[in-house]
């Protein structure tokens, strides 16, 4: 996962709108890695076998001596020590959705790119962490940047929420994830749209591990590369400026992605209505939970807006929280 949670996340763990009416479904295309960078993908067929079992993990906070149980795993498992991460997790005093997330902004991935047609079979040494259905909640605040308290892009009475497994094999050395998503866009065709998005396989070769992802979710229910720079917590640089154009994507403009994630279309304006995703999981050791977030973007301007217009529309939501693994079971 580069760009996907790995290039094509990581996660984890957990969009959008559709011209359809009711609530409908779509499957994404499994993306490519680079960090759990954009990458981490699994058939979510496997999903329906995984049972409830008594091998659990202990929540984060409830670890006497975490930094002792992370180099007793990294020995365990033949993985070395990110001290950066053990640092950061084990200052963790609370699980509540503004401590995880400032907590896992802090972090720096540390996945590794493998084939990305390699698809990983969990088995008996597999731990799968999940999060139920929740709700994405508005953010007007995030690391120093502002984010638009209307609700122009996401309907402020419709559906918003992710829900995800991410699994992980510490004797592989292997995790991806399964994330589903229920979003209601305020403009437009106002239906929730319900789709799953499956990331590809990842390595990490050191604990705690740390998979970050990042997406562009259409409004037809597919999903492709978001074509920002790197992998971004948020489209927003600063308070006038969007990320950069990838790197390599030749002829591509900011007012292109501009129109991509523009959601208005009334009174003759013809966004796109693309969402911009984002995710982040966490883990520690594999006795321990997991903490992940996913984040969703869209901004709203009339056609031909420049720039910094358009970061000042930005509106966000996210939902954070602490993930409870099972030990997996066919």
């Amino acid at each position: 996962m580069t760009k996907i949670f790995l290039n094509s996340f990581s996660i984890l763990l957990l969009l959008i709108v559709n011209s359809y009416s009711g609530v409908t479904s779509a499957t994404q295309s499994s993306f490519t890695i680079s960090q759990i960078a954009k990458s981490l993908s699994h058939s979510s067929n496997n999903t329906a076998n995984q049972q409830s079992n008594n091998t659990t993990t202990s929540s984060i906070i409830d670890t006497v001596n975490l930094k002792a149980d992370i180099q007793a795993d990294a020995a365990k498992f033949g993985l070395t020590v990110d001290t950066a991460a053990a640092d950061i997790l084990s200052g963790i005093a609370n699980t509540d959705s503004k401590s995880v997330s400032a907590a896992l902004t802090s972090l720096s991935d540390n996945l590794t790119q493998l084939d990305d047609d390699y698809v990983s079979t969990p088995d008996q040494n597999t731990i799968v962490y999940s999060m139920a259905w929740t709700d994405l909640e508005k953010v007007t605040s995030y690391d120093g940047k502002t984010y638009s308290s209307n609700n122009n892009v996401f309907s402020a009475t419709g559906t918003q929420q992710s829900r995800g497994k991410v699994y992980v094999n510490f004797k592989k050395k292997e995790i991806w994830a399964d994330i589903d998503v229920k979003l209601t866009r305020a403009e437009g065709a106002t239906s929730t749209l319900q789709t799953n998005y499956n990331t590809g396989t990842a390595g990490f070769t050191s604990v705690p591990i740390v998979a970050t992802t990042v997406r562009k979710f259409k409004a037809d229910g597919t999903n492709s590369w978001d074509n920002f720079d790197g992998i971004n917590d948020t489209m927003k640089k600063n308070a006038t400026t969007i990320q950069d154009v990838c790197d390599g994507c030749t002829g591509l403009t900011k007012a292109e992605l501009i129109d991509n994630f523009n959601h208005k279309v009334t009174g003759g304006n013809t966004g796109d209505q693309d969402i911009f995703f984002y995710g982040k999981f966490t883990t520690a050791t594999s006795s321990t939970s997991g903490l992940g977030t996913i984040i969703v973007e869209g901004g709203y301007v009339d056609d031909g807006a420049n720039e910094a217009t358009f970061a000042g529309t930005i509106e966000r939501l996210e939902a954070s929280g602490e993930l409870t693994g099972k030990a997996f079971e066919e």
